[in-house]
């Protein structure tokens, strides 16, 4: 029902994190910047003014680069997939399949910091060809990365 104004102002006066979207034009750029908050409140008592400087942790979902794709491939032939995280704060990202069977994809693992999720497709049966997505998650959200397992 929206943020409540404190009933007793104290120097425990502290800024609240969910309030950051309130900033117009904030992006993940401004991660680690500091921000003072003003607290003007003369009209109750002249010398009542409480200010707090406090550092930007901004935490946001994953963005992927590629939203969606098609993938041409043949019974037995092997593609490489990449779906490719842009940004992501936290930056622990969790990846799941869903709509592919396990038995024709393996996950190559070459990135460290986790922003890639490369994987091998090899497409045994005509069953197999049909779209399936790439979620990348995160504890602030998630975005998908879809493909069409198409043969030809």
């Amino acid at each position: 029902s929206g943020i409540q104004a404190p009933t007793i102002v104290t120097n425990q006066f502290k800024a609240s994190v969910y309030e950051t979207y309130r900033i117009l034009d904030l992006t993940p750029l401004d991660n680690g910047r500091n921000v003072t908050c003003r607290v003007d409140l003369k009209q109750i008592n002249k010398k009542l003014i409480l200010s707090t400087t406090k550092q930007l942790h901004i935490e946001f979902r994953p963005s992927v680069v590629e939203k969606s794709k098609k993938i041409y491939s043949g019974i037995n032939q092997t593609r490489t997939i990449n779906c490719t995280v842009l940004r992501a704060n936290p930056t622990y990202i969790r990846y799941s399949i869903n709509g592919l069977s396990p038995l024709i994809s393996r996950r190559i693992y070459d990135d460290k910091h986790d922003f890639r999720y490369t994987f091998d497709i090899t497409p045994t049966s005509i069953e197999h060809f049909r779209p399936f997505n790439v979620t990348a998650n995160n504890s602030i959200g998630f975005d998908t990365c879809t493909y069409e397992l198409i043969h030809g």
